[in-house]
Order: C-alpha cells, then sequence, then structure tokens
C-alpha cells in the first residue's frame, strides 16, 4: 500500500498543475483508489484480485458515505469522536501531538498537503485505509483456514457496523485496524515459513504502530510469541523469532526507526493504564469503576475479573441510562453474534486439528483484551477501541460462517482465494 500511494502521490503531483480544476476531494478519491488497487495487486493471485477488488471498492465507497455524513454535522462529529476536531486542526496547523499520536496527524497533515485540508479529505483517506483491510484479512484468512473462509471474509469486513462506523472518521482507528491486520498477516507468514519479507513487514508495521497508539509493544511481542509457540519444532520457532528481534534491534537501535515512539511506549505499566482509565471515567457519563485501584499485578487480575466481560460483551441492557447511549446496546448486540461465531469457530477448528496455528491470533487478542479492559473507563470510547481484538478475530468468524455455510472449512488446504505471495 505504501507504494501505491506513493505512486498516487507522483501522479497527482504531475495532474494537478495539468488540470487545475482537480479539488481535493476527487484528488484523495483517486489516490485512494489506486492505493487499493496496488494493495490488491501485491495480495492476492490474479485469479482472486477481482473479487477482493471488488469489496474492497465496496467498502471504500461504504466508509466515505459514513464519513462525510458524519463530517458534514458538527454535533455527530462532537457525540461520536469529539478528538477528531484536535486531529483535524493539529493536521492543518502542522501541530504536534504526544508520540503515540504523531504518526497519525503527519499522515494526516501530509494528505492534506497534497489534496486541501478538509476534514470530508480525513475521512476520504480514513476509508482507503479501512477498505485496505479487506484483502489483508481475507489473506490472512486464506492462510489459516482455506479459500471458503477467505470469501467470507471480505463481505464480513466490508459490513460490520464497528468497523464501519468508527473507521469512517478522522480518527486513529482505521490506520491502527489496518497495521494491526497487516502484522497479523506476517505473522500468518511466519507461521509458515520463514521469509525476509514477512520479518520486515511484521517489523515495520509495528515501528509504524508506535506512532499511532500506546502500548505497542506488547502486541507486538505477543504476535512474534504466536510464531514460536506455534511452531511444532521448538528450534524453527526460535529462529524465526530471532531473526526478527535481531531486525529490531537494528532498526531502533541504529537506524532509529520508531525509536521516539518506543520511548514512549517503553515508559509505559500498570500505572499509567489506571491512570488513563480512571481519567476516562471521570470524563463521562457513560464511566465506570473510577475509585478502583489497578496498580499492582494482584489488583489489576482481580478487576479483569469484570472488566474482561464488560468489554467483550458490554454494556448490558440495565447499564444504559439514556437515549444517547442506545447505540452503545446495539454495538453490544453485533459483539454478542461476534463471539458466539468465534466459539463456533474455535470448536471447528479444534475438531479438524487446527489450534496450533489460532496462537497467531488468540494470544494478540488475549493481550490487547487485557489491555484494553485496564485502560478504558467509559462505554464511549470502549465500543470505539474494542474492534482493535475483533480484527484479530475476524478469521475465525470467517471461517465459522464458512463452515455454516457449506458444513466444512477447508482448513489446511492450498487456499484458492488468497496464495502468499513471496
Amino acid at each position: 500500500m505504501v507504494l501505491a500511494f506513493g505512486a498516487g502521490l507522483v501522479c497527482l503531483g504531475v495532474a494537478i498543475p495539468v488540470y487545475p480544476t482537480l479539488s481535493g476531494v476527487t484528488a484523495a478519491v483517486v489516490i485512494a483508489v489506486m492505493a487499493l488497487s496496488g494493495l490488491t495487486v501485491v495480495v492476492v493471485e490474479p485469479g482472486a484480485r477481482s473479487y477482493l477488488f471488488r469489496w474492497a471498492l465496496v467498502s471504500f465507497a461504504l466508509h466515505a458515505v459514513v464519513g462525510a455524513a458524519i463530517v458534514h454535522v458538527p454535533d455527530l462529529v462532537s457525540y461520536l469522536g469529539p478528538d477528531a476536531w484536535g486531529y483535524h486542526e493539529a493536521a492543518r496547523s502542522g501541530g504536534s501531538l504526544r508520540a503515540d499520536k504523531s504518526g497519525f496527524v503527519t499522515l494526516l497533515g501530509a494528505f492534506y498537503r497534497v489534496t486541501s485540508p478538509s476534514m470530508i479529505v480525513g475521512a476520504l483517506m480514513n476509508a482507503a485505509f479501512a477498505a485496505g483491510l479487506v484483502p489483508v484479512v481475507a489473506r490472512t484468512t486464506g492462510l489459516l483456514f482455506g479459500d471458503r473462509a477467505a470469501r467470507m471474509a471480505a463481505p464480513l469486513v466490508t459490513l460490520l457496523p464497528p468497523l464501519l462506523i468508527w473507521p469512517s472518521q478522522v480518527l486513529r482507528e482505521a490506520p491502527i485496524l489496518f497495521l494491526l491486520a497487516v502484522m497479523t498477516l506476517a505473522a500468518a507468514h511466519l507461521h509458515r515459513r520463514t521469509t525476509l519479507s514477512s520479518v520486515v513487514t511484521l517489523l515495520s508495521a509495528s515501528l509504524v504502530l508506535l506512532t499511532f497508539r500506546g502500548f505497542t509493544i506488547p502486541i507486538a511481542a505477543a504476535l512474534v510469541g504466536s510464531v514460536l509457540f506455534a511452531q511444532r519444532q521448538v528450534i524453527v520457532g526460535l529462529a524465526r523469532v530471532s531473526a526478527v528481534a535481531i531486525l529490531a534491534i537494528t532498526s531502533v537501535g541504529v537506524l532509529g526507526l520508531g525509536l521516539s515512539g518506543y520511548r514512549a511506549a517503553a515508559e509505559r505499566g500498570l500505572d499509567d493504564l489506571d491512570f488513563v482509565r480512571r481519567n476516562t471515567s471521570i470524563e463521562a457519563t457513560t464511566g465506570f469503576d473510577d475509585t478502583t485501584v489497578t496498580r499492582t499485578n494482584a489488583e489489576a487480575l482481580a478487576y479483569l475479573r469484570t472488566a474482561m466481560p464488560r468489554l467483550l460483551a458490554g454494556p448490558a441492557p440495565w447499564e444504559v441510562s439514556g437515549p444517547r447511549e442506545l447505540p452503545a446496546i446495539a454495538d453490544a448486540f453485533v459483539w454478542w453474534w461476534c463471539l458466539w461465531h468465534v466459539v463456533v469457530g474455535l470448536r471447528a477448528a479444534k475438531a479438524l486439528g487446527s489450534r496450533r496455528r489460532l496462537l497467531v491470533l488468540l494470544l494478540p487478542a488475549s493481550v490487547m483484551a487485557i489491555i484494553l479492559a485496564l485502560g478504558l473507563g467509559n462505554y464511549g470510547i470502549l465500543i470505539r477501541q474494542r474492534p482493535q481484538v475483533l480484527v484479530f478475530l475476524l478469521p475465525i468468524i470467517a471461517s465459522s460462517l464458512a463452515r455454516r455455510r457449506s458444513g466444512r472449512v477447508d482448513v489446511g488446504s492450498a487456499p484458492e482465494v488468497v496464495t502468499a505471495v513471496h
């Protein structure tokens, strides 16, 4: 996607002087479509490109429409994601935010300079990232569960409400989900065999993600650990993990890539999660547990007994205190549906003997869920950020849907829709 995005910038730089009437919105659409086209070419074989590219375009159109609708209603922006105003102003003025937000502001600012400093342009940029999930998640699903599940992943990623509403806005959610999906894809490749491209992809996505969100290091460590533990031969797993570790140390320590984000992330711990959760609890009407302290391991483990069910299945209907919170109930219904299919998918994978490869998805999903459960203090931000757990579970849900549709899943077969490209 980076190469396609760069090609789009070059073409646009030539086109604007020739066609000065080319608007910022049109330019954003041109770049987005070129990026999606390039990503699809890189990800899939020619026989599958048409199918996934069509779904990627549908996803882009849906996110663009939803994003435009939200952007044009200021009250809706303030209700759904008020920090979008801050990102927009910082990107437009060239301002800076803390290290774990600087990547998004820098990217948004660059996009503004190439197109036009408008929030609708920012929404289109995020629509492209959200649409990029389609081929990436489909390829991951194909590698782990076969081609039938891969075909189900495309409409699932496109139409699932939590992946439609939040990534459509001028927020960090869309690129964060995309980078997490890319990291998962790289780990799925490493589960099969070690290639330089997979190692570089996992490392690069992790370093970029450090500038988009805090607490990225545990997620990257979980993905690398899943590659180790998913191997039947420990020596092979250690070799693959060592390759990632050596390249990571070289990149961060010698070249300085992602160094500021690494320093900011490395200094964070349970105290920071407790501080963030209690602050977000106090500042919102949907806050909870503002007096609970989770600064030690024992306190955090005890709190997870109530925080984890709330993260994955909340809010309960009786926790809603007004009409403004009704969308959270609808989101909870979607998550109940997703969790049901996760259970079905896990049972199917167990029956077909594919439990070991599930570590590539379940280990980072568990780590992400723990971080969010300990660090979020109100339902507004909880329903917005928990899709970061869902992105790891999508292949399992797709395998469940495929099994329900065809009666079985091609676990371990050579995927026809998504083929590894090395």
